[in-house]
């Protein structure tokens, strides 16, 4: 057997099994569900029940632990990885971006994922797309800690765990305008004749 023809073999075999996952998980988050119909009695989909009214989801986690700022992660499952990542934040959902370190390779990532109470849920993505680290972290006075699973592009997912702390928090939110007229502060950074300072 050829390099190609197994390197194909197990390419078919990962996503039969990738897939089949996948297929399943969303079988057993929508089972018992019918999201194609409405009941016209209520308006909305069966099983809830008559008179209930639309608003927003309850959060039984508490506040929501605020994450903007700079932050430093390690990254351990079999290889070290450092990410430093710039966090905003609205309501739940995150967002941001960063590098990525593995030895002497950075490579640029971005982030995006929710927090609810304090378990922040967090997807980093190479730029290219070729890696996605799916982050289950705990944050607890500026510090995080929890474990992650690592999706790579012809590789089975491996699991791993993470640590880090905040660097610095964002700067106050909003627009000012300095006494010199030619520098504007925008959310926290600042754009002087032309080129952009942090």
């Amino acid at each position: 057997m050829t390099g190609h023809t197994l390197i194909g073999l197990l390419d078919i075999v990962f996503h039969c099994i990738f897939e089949s996952q996948v297929r399943e998980d969303l079988h057993s988050a929508w089972a018992g569900e019918d999201i194609g119909y409405l009941n016209p009695a209520t308006g909305m989909s069966p099983g809830v029940p008559a008179g209930t009214a639309l608003g927003a989801p309850s959060s039984t986690s508490g506040p929501t632990v605020p994450v903007a700022g700079s932050w430093s992660l390690t990254l351990e499952d079999g290889v070290m990885r450092y990410a430093d990542l710039d966090l905003s934040q609205y309501g739940e959902e995150v967002f941001g971006y960063g590098t990525m370190t593995e030895g002497l390779i950075g490579r640029e990532i971005t982030a995006a994922g929710s927090v609810a109470g304090n378990v922040l849920d967090l997807r980093l993505v190479t730029m290219g797309g070729s890696c996605m680290y799916r982050l289950d972290l705990d944050v607890e006075s500026g510090t995080v800690r929890g474990s992650y699973t690592v999706y790579a592009v012809g590789e089975l997912p491996r699991t791993g765990s993470c640590y880090g702390s905040r660097k610095a928090y964002p700067a106050q939110a909003g627009t000012s305008l300095s006494s010199d007229d030619r520098t504007i502060t925008i959310g926290g950074r600042w754009r002087s004749s032309g080129q952009t300072l942090g």
